[in-house]
C-alpha cells in the first residue's frame, strides 16, 4: 500500500490575492489603451499623489529605461517585444523578471508598466566587518537604486522589486531586520517608506509568486488573447456537440471528437461538426471553454482538462491537490518492517505481518501484539495520530547496501569452505596456514549457519582498510589558511605552496605534512575562479541532473524557443571565388535548431566570420523552408547578434530575443551538442578534415590537410544539406524518441499551428532581411539625382514627382547586389538602381565595401585620380581583396538557385529601362563627385565609421514607422 501524504499549500501573498481579485474582475487580454497626458493628471489627483510622485512616474515614462540590463552573474536577458507598450522590453532575469512582464502584457487592471524607472537615493546605514571581527555603523548616506517595474493602475501606482525566493532569504540572513517575510509577503520597510511619502506602493516580490506553468500559457495564449475576431456559431456549435456525451474531459480527447488540424485539411473541406484546434484555444481566451491555467500545461493535452463551465472549473480545483511546484508529495511503502510511532507515545511499532486489508504490529519487546485495518492506519497518518519512522528497504536500498566483492575474494572463500567441509569429513588438507588460522575459519562457517551464501559471505578476506586519519585540525586549518592568501591570478605552484606551508610549520612549531597529502588536501581547497578565471571554473562545474516540473527549458511547442549559433567547420575546402579565383579557406556554418522538437530548420554556410549577414540569412533559410517565424530566439552575446540591423528585424518580425549567459556554453548544449554529431558524423570522416592540426607542431607534409584533395563549396554544401534534412531529421531521436520531422507533425496535430507565425517568403519579407546602409538608416532625396547611399546615386521612375525632393526616406540595401537599393515611399518599397555601379553588379555589397574603403584611402593619398578609375583597377586585380570578400560570390551562385540571395525578386526588375533614365537625370560626372560627398545631417558632423555590424543600422523610432509584414497572404 502506498500512502499520498497531503502537504498544506502555503498561502499565497498579499499581492498574490490582490492579483487574483484583478483576474475576477476582468479576464485576460482585455487591455486598455495607454494614458493619456489628461487621464494621468487625473489619476493623480484621484489617488492624491504628490508632487514628488507625479515628477517621478512623468521622468520615468520619458526617460524608461533608465539603465541597460546586464548579464554578470548567470542571468538571463530577454528582449521582449510589447504590444501593450509598442515597444521592446528588456528584462533582466528569466525566472523573476521575463514571467513577470507576459502577465502584466494581459492584464487588463495594468494600464502602463516601464521597467527600469527613475533611479533614487535612500539613506541607507551600512555595516562594516573590519579585520578583527568588529563590526561597525557607518552613518546614513544616500545609495542609488533603480526599481525593476513601475505599473499604472486606476487603483494604485506601485513599484516592484523582483528576486528568486533563494536571494530573498539570503537577503534576510544578512540583515533580518531589514528584509523579512511576513504572512506569506516578502517586506522592506525601508523602501516602502520612502516610496509611500511619494504616494507610491513598492512590492518586494518572489520569483515563486510569478507560477510558472501559469505563464506558460499564457504566453503561448498570448496570440490567442490579442486576436480580436470572434468565434463563428458553426465553430461553437462543433464544441458543444464534442462535448454533449462527457464534460469535462482532456485537452487531446476534445482533440479527438473533432478537431481537424488546418496542415491536414483546408478549411473549407471540413465537415459541419469538425473544428480546428485553433479553435479550442480560442474558446478558451474568449471564455467558451474553461481551464485551470494555474495548474494544467496546455502543451501537455493528456494531462490538460477542459470545462464548459466556470462552476465544472471551481469544482475542479476543489477536488486537485496543491500544485506540484508549491508543494510535494512523500510516499511511504507500508510494508514488514516498517516502523512507526502513536502520537504522543515514543514506543516503537513494528508492522510484523500483513494481509490485503490488514497490517500486525508489535512493540520492540513484543509484549504487545495488535492489528489494524489498512484505513484505519491512512486516517491515521492523515490526521498525524501516527508518525511512520522508517519503511522497509527497497532492493535498491539492499543492492547500495551491498559493498563491491571482486571474483578473486569469492573464489578463495569458496575455496577455504570447500576445504573446510572436506576437514569435518576426516579427509585431510594440504593448507599453508597455522591451525589457529584454520580453526578460527571453522568458526565463522559455523557462525553464519546452514545458508550456504552466508557461509562463503563470512570467510571472505576483510577488505584492506585505508588507515586512520593522520592529519589533525591545525594541520587542516595552515593547508586552508595558505590556500585563502594565495588563491589569486598569480597561481604560484604547488612546490612554492609546498615550500612556503614548510617554512610556516617550523615557525610555528606544527608537524608537517607529507607533499603528497599536502597536495590532496589543497585540490579541495583553492578557489579555481580566483586562480584560473570564471571559464575554468565554469568547465570544472558538476552538471545539473534535475529538473523542476514547470521547466520547459527546451520550450512547449513547435517554434517556441529556436537557437541560433555558428562554428567554423574542421575541414578544409576550395572555393571558386570572382576571376575564377581559387581559396582554400575553413568555412563557417550558422545552424538554428528548434529545441522542443530537435528539428534542424535551417542553415547558412559562408566564408566569411558571422556578421550580421550570417543573421539575416538564417532567418531567410528558416522562413523560405517552413513560412513560419520562431516565437523565441535563443542566441549567444556575439557582436552580430547585437548589431542594430538584427535588432532592428526582430522588432519588425515581432520575435523575443533572449540572450545566453556569457561564457555558459552549457546553457546552448542543444546547439554544442549538434556542431559536435555533424563532426562526428559528416565532417571528420572527409577528406582535408583539420584533425591533424590538433597537434599541430608534429604534423608533417603527408598528413597536413592543406595539402589534400578539397572538397569544393558546392559538394560540402549538397552533403550538409542531405545530412541535416534527409538523415538527422528523420532518424529516431532520445530525446522524444520520435524523428525530428514526425514530433514536430504530432505536435503540430496536438496543439495546432499559430496563424500568427505564419510568414510568407515573398519580396516583402525579402527586402526585410536586407541590411541599412552604414552610418545610418534614412536618406534625403537629392533634386534629379535621386537617393544617396554611400556616395553613390540610385534612382527610380517614382523619383520625378518634385515633391519628394528634399526629404529623407528609409532605404535598405541588397547585400548581394550592390547597384540595388529599396526606399520607402508612401507606405511602399520602391526598388532604385545606380547607374555607376551597374558596371559592378557582379559583385556583392562585401566586395564593395573592401574595394571602396581601399580606393577612398588611395583617393586621399593621391594614388588614384578618381573614385571610378580607382575603383576599376582595384576590382581589375582581384588579389587586392581578401579572401573573406573575394569567396562572397560564390556564396551569392551557392545561394541563388534557392532564392535566398534574390533573383527570384529580380525578374520583375528592368534593368535596362532604369539606366536609361539614370542617364537623362543622373549624370556620371555628378556620380564621381557623389563620392567625395558627406551625407547631410543638419549640420552635423560625418559620423564615426563603424565595423561591418553596428554600420548596418536603423534607429527603432525608424522601424516602426515600417507598414507590418503580411502574415496571411502569398504562398504557405
Amino acid at each position: 500500500m502506498s500512502i499520498r501524504l497531503p502537504i498544506t499549500k502555503p498561502p499565497p501573498s498579499q499581492w498574490q490575492a490582490l492579483e487574483l481579485q484583478w483576474l475576477e474582475q476582468s479576464p485576460l487580454g482585455a487591455a486598455l489603451p495607454l494614458y493619456t497626458d489628461e487621464e494621468l493628471l487625473a489619476l493623480f489627483r484621484s489617488l492624491g499623489t504628490p508632487e514628488s510622485g507625479q515628477e517621478y512616474v512623468w521622468e520615468s515614462r520619458r526617460a524608461s529605461p533608465t539603465r541597460r540590463v546586464q548579464s554578470q552573474v548567470g542571468n538571463v536577458i530577454t528582449h521582449f517585444q510589447s504590444h501593450k507598450m509598442g515597444v521592446t522590453i528588456a528584462t533582466e532575469s528569466a525566472k523573476p523578471e521575463f514571467p513577470r512582464i507576459v502577465k502584466l502584457e494581459l492584464l487588463p487592471a495594468v494600464r502602463e508598466y516601464y521597467p527600469q524607472p527613475k533611479k533614487v537615493y535612500i539613506p541607507r546605514s551600512l555595516k562594516r566587518r573590519l579585520a578583527d571581527g568588529t563590526v561597525i555603523t557607518l552613518p546614513p548616506r544616500p545609495l542609488g537604486y533603480t526599481p525593476d517595474l513601475l505599473i499604472l493602475m486606476p487603483t494604485a501606482i506601485l513599484i516592484e522589486e523582483w528576486k528568486t525566493e533563494q536571494g530573498l532569504q539570503g537577503l534576510h540572513e544578512k540583515d533580518p531586520l531589514r528584509i523579512y517575510k511576513q504572512d506569506a509577503t516578502w517586506r522592506c520597510p525601508e523602501f516602502e517608506d520612502y516610496f509611500a511619502e511619494m504616494g507610491l506602493t513598492f512590492h518586494l516580490r518572489s520569483a515563486e509568486e510569478n507560477g510558472a506553468i501559469f505563464t506558460q500559457n499564457v504566453y503561448f495564449l498570448r496570440s490567442y488573447f490579442e486576436d480580436p475576431s470572434p468565434l463563428d456559431g458553426e465553430t461553437l456549435a462543433a464544441l458543444k456537440l464534442a462535448s454533449r456525451e462527457a464534460t469535462p474531459l482532456t485537452l487531446a480527447e476534445l482533440t479527438a471528437r473533432g478537431a481537424q488540424s488546418d496542415s491536414e485539411a483546408p478549411l473549407f473541406d471540413r465537415s459541419p461538426n469538425a473544428f480546428a484546434v485553433e479553435d479550442i484555444f480560442k474558446a478558451i481566451t474568449t471564455g467558451h471553454l474553461f481551464v485551470d491555467l494555474e495548474y494544467d500545461d496546455l502543451t501537455e493535452p493528456m494531462d490538460t482538462i477542459v470545462c464548459f463551465s466556470q462552476a465544472q472549473l471551481q469544482l475542479l480545483k476543489w477536488n486537485r491537490p496543491a500544485p506540484a511546484h508549491v508543494s510535494e508529495e512523500a510516499d511511504f511503502k507500508v510494508g514488514i518492517g516498517t516502523q512507526f510511532q502513536f502520537k504522543g507515545d515514543t514506543t516503537k511499532f513494528t508492522i510484523c505481518g500483513k494481509t490485503d486489508q490488514i497490517y500486525f504490529y508489535t512493540e520492540e519487546t513484543h509484549a504487545v501484539n495488535s492489528s489494524m485495518s489498512h484505513a484505519q492506519f491512512a486516517t491515521a497518518r492523515w490526521n498525524r495520530d501516527i508518525l511512520v519512522i522508517s519503511s522497509s528497504p527497497t532492493e535498491r536500498d539492499v543492492l547500495d547496501g551491498m559493498p563491491y566483492i571482486d571474483d578473486a575474494r569469492i573464489l578463495k572463500a569458496w575455496e577455504w569452505r570447500q576445504l573446510l567441509v572436506a576437514r569435518e569429513k576426516g579427509i585431510s588438507i594440504s593448507k599453508r596456514c597455522s591451525l589457529r588460522h584454520i580453526q578460527r575459519m571453522q568458526r565463522r562457517m559455523r557462525l553464519a549457519g546452514a545458508s550456504i551464501g552466508l557461509q562463503i559471505r563470512a570467510l571472505l578476506d576483510k577488505p584492506r582498510s585505508g588507515g586512520r586519519h593522520q592529519i589533525e585540525k591545525e594541520q587542516e586549518d595552515l593547508v586552508i589558511e595558505i590556500t585563502h592568501l594565495t588563491d589569486t591570478s598569480t597561481n604560484p605552484t604547488n612546490k612554492y605552496l609546498f615550500d612556503r606551508y614548510c617554512e610556516l610549520s617550523d615557525n610555528r612549531g606544527i608537524k608537517k605534512l607529507s607533499s603528497r597529502s599536502f597536495v590532496k588536501l589543497l585540490k579541495k581547497t583553492k578557489d579555481v575562479k580566483a586562480r584560473e578565471g570564471a571559464r575554468i571554473a565554469y568547465n570544472q562545474e558538476s552538471p545539473t541532473w534535475y529538473l523542476h516540473r514547470e521547466d520547459k527549458l527546451h520550450g512547449g511547442w513547435p517554434f517556441h524557443c529556436v537557437h541560433i549559433d555558428h562554428t567554423q567547420l574542421d575541414v578544409i575546402v576550395e572555393v571558386r571565388g570572382k576571376g575564377n579565383r581559387i581559396f582554400v579557406v575553413r568555412l563557417w556554418l550558422t545552424i538554428a535548431i528548434d529545441t522542443h522538437c530537435r528539428v534542424l530548420l535551417g542553415f547558412y554556410l559562408s566564408g566569411h566570420p558571422p556578421s550580421a549577414v550570417s543573421c539575416m540569412m538564417i532567418i531567410r533559410d528558416i522562413v523560405r523552408r517552413h513560412r513560419r517565424r520562431p516565437r523565441m530566439l535563443v542566441v549567444d552575446n556575439g557582436k552580430e547578434f547585437h548589431s542594430r540591423a538584427f535588432d532592428s528585424l526582430v522588432k519588425l518580425l515581432d520575435i523575443d530575443l533572449r540572450y545566453r549567459p556569457k561564457h555558459e556554453s552549457r546553457f546552448g548544449n542543444v546547439c554544442e551538442r549538434f556542431f559536435g554529431l555533424t563532426n562526428t558524423e559528416i565532417i571528420h570522416n572527409m577528406i582535408g578534415n583539420t584533425k591533424a592540426l590538433v597537434h599541430v607542431r608534429t604534423v608533417t607534409r603527408s598528413v597536413d590537410p592543406i595539402n589534400a584533395k578539397h572538397l569544393q563549396m558546392e559538394v560540402l554544401h549538397g552533403l550538409l544539406d542531405y545530412f541535416f534534412f534527409h538523415h538527422y531529421n528523420n532518424k529516431l531521436h532520445p530525446a522524444h524518441d520520435h524523428t525530428p520531422n514526425e514530433y514536430m507533425a504530432k505536435r503540430d496535430r496536438e496543439l495546432g499551428r499559430d496563424d500568427e507565425t505564419s510568414l510568407p517568403y515573398d519580396e516583402q519579407f525579402y527586402i526585410a532581411t536586407c541590411l541599412p546602409p552604414r552610418f545610418h538608416g534614412v536618406t534625403r532625396m537629392v533634386t534629379r539625382k535621386g537617393i544617396l547611399i554611400d556616395g553613390h546615386y540610385y534612382w527610380s521612375d517614382a523619383f520625378h514627382d518634385s515633391d519628394l525632393w528634399g526629404k529623407h526616406v528609409l532605404v535598405r540595401v541588397d547585400m548581394w547586389n550592390p547597384c540595388v537599393a529599396w526606399a520607402m515611399l508612401n507606405n511602399a518599397w520602391i526598388k532604385c538602381a545606380s547607374r555607376f555601379l551597374m558596371q559592378f553588379r557582379t559583385l556583392t555589397a562585401i566586395e564593395m565595401r573592401y574595394a571602396g574603403d581601399r580606393v577612398r584611402l588611395g583617393v586621399k593619398n593621391g594614388i588614384y585620380e578618381s573614385f571610378e578609375s580607382g575603383l576599376s583597377e582595384i576590382l581589375r586585380d582581384y588579389d587586392a581583396l581578401p579572401p573573406a570578400a573575394a569567396i562572397t560570390a560564390a556564396s551569392r551562385k551557392l545561394y541563388s538557385d534557392s532564392h535566398l540571395t534574390g533573383s527570384e525578386f529580380d525578374s520583375t526588375f528592368d534593368i535596362d529601362a532604369v539606366v536609361s533614365q539614370l542617364e537623362v537625370n543622373c549624370p556620371l560626372s555628378d556620380v564621381e563627385d557623389a563620392s567625395e560627398e558627406q551625407p547631410e545631417s543638419n549640420g552635423q558632423t560625418k559620423p564615426k565609421r563603424l565595423d561591418d555590424n553596428d554600420s548596418l543600422s536603423i534607429s527603432e523610432q525608424e522601424y516602426r514607422e515600417l507598414p507590418p509584414l503580411k502574415t496571411t497572404d502569398g504562398d504557405q
